[in-house]
């Protein structure tokens, strides 16, 4: 695991510029107030060398990094940030929100799928027929009576942004579970329309580069 300040030390190593998803500023400001600095903690974690040299675990991690910041796209999966290239795996960053730290891991696409589908018991329904009417719904209002009011905890955001000069979110759907009906809104066109499991399975493996057939 490691704090954004020290993800930011080995940045330094590529270009120095702005990791998407970890605030730059954030992270400076993170070392300057911490009583064991990034590069310290990077050599206590014998991730650095004490010579300040670069060793194998951070050779792989700085590679990791180079991949994650060359990505075409990146998606959102609630709290994990993923990168999307033309490869069969992935590399992305999952937060622990509790001690504000990140863990920068690679995984397959498909074996991401299958992770993403195993947590979200909801996703993992049989395919069923459904009412697949589109309702046009303001975002608030969704959040209101879909989430907050249903004190709801079963819900999947998913929050693709196009990495290009000017870049632009592409997708922004969330797919949530209430009184045991499948719902996907789009956040982008405000419909709201009742699915079946399935197809929320085959839109993720899609999304993730993952061909169902």
């Amino acid at each position: 695991m490691l704090k954004a300040s020290e993800i930011y030390l080995l940045n330094e190593a590529l270009d120095g510029k702005d990791i998407y998803g970890l605030d730059k500023e954030a992270a400076l400001r993170e070392n300057l107030y911490s009583e064991v600095k990034a590069l310290d903690s990077l050599k206590e974690k014998m991730i650095l060398n004490e010579d300040n040299t670069i060793n194998a675990c951070s050779y792989q991690l700085i590679k990791g990094l180079e991949k994650f910041k060359m990505a075409k796209s990146y998606i959102w999966v609630n709290d994990i940030l993923l990168s999307k290239d033309d490869t069969d795996y992935m590399i992305f960053f999952k937060k622990d929100t509790e001690s504000n730290v990140f863990e920068l891991k690679k995984m397959a696409n498909f074996h991401l799928v299958l992770t993403i589908l195993k947590e979200y018991e909801f996703l993992r329904g049989r395919d069923t027929i459904v009412d697949s009417s589109i309702n046009n719904m303001e975002v608030e209002e969704f959040i209101e009576n879909y989430i907050i009011k249903n004190d709801n905890q079963n819900f999947l955001i998913l929050k693709k942004e196009e990495n290009v000069r000017i870049p632009y979110v592409s997708l922004y759907i969330t797919y949530i579970e209430v009184e045991g009906k499948t719902y996907k809104y789009d956040l982008l066109k405000k419909e709201l329309c009742e699915v079946s499991p399935k197809v929320a399975r085959l839109d993720i493996s899609k999304l993730l580069g993952v061909e169902v057939k």
